[in-house]
């Protein structure tokens, strides 16, 4: 991005130091794998404040079920084999409607499951969103 002429600060947060962060502060919040190790029922109040806190965009790369099926499945994988170290696959589509973003709005797309550190994965997505003006 310094090439390009494009000015970028990186900061990387512990989850519960997002409410102190002030609204419309940050252009796009970003995680990576973060998410897919914390409690479900975490999920919506973070999926808010990172949406709170946004200016622009919202960008999740995560664990996403992209049926009730698939997440069932995987929950069956976890319990069967415990050194998945408690992955949770959470349905973001559904999560992020729930805060008010328009389902027409939020992109998901699957990642090539070869890409995860060469291990096949079915639910490895980049969800993004616009964050809402208001």
């Amino acid at each position: 991005f310094n090439e390009l002429g494009i000015k970028v600060d990186m900061n990387v947060l512990r989850l519960q130091e997002l409410s102190s962060i002030p609204s419309k502060s940050i252009d796009v919040v970003f995680t990576s794998a973060v998410l897919q190790h914390i409690q479900p029922s975490y999920i919506p109040d973070i999926l808010k404040q990172m949406t709170r806190i946004s200016r622009k965009f919202v960008v999740v790369y995560e664990l996403h079920a992209f049926s009730r099926i698939e997440r069932n499945i995987h929950l069956m994988q976890i319990d069967s084999y415990p050194k998945n170290d408690a992955r949770w696959v959470h349905d973001y589509w559904a999560l992020i409607s729930e805060l008010g973003v328009q389902r027409e709005d939020i992109c998901v797309r699957q990642v090539d499951p070869q890409i995860c550190r060469g291990v096949v994965s079915d639910f490895n997505a980049i969800i993004s969103f616009p964050a809402p003006v208001s």
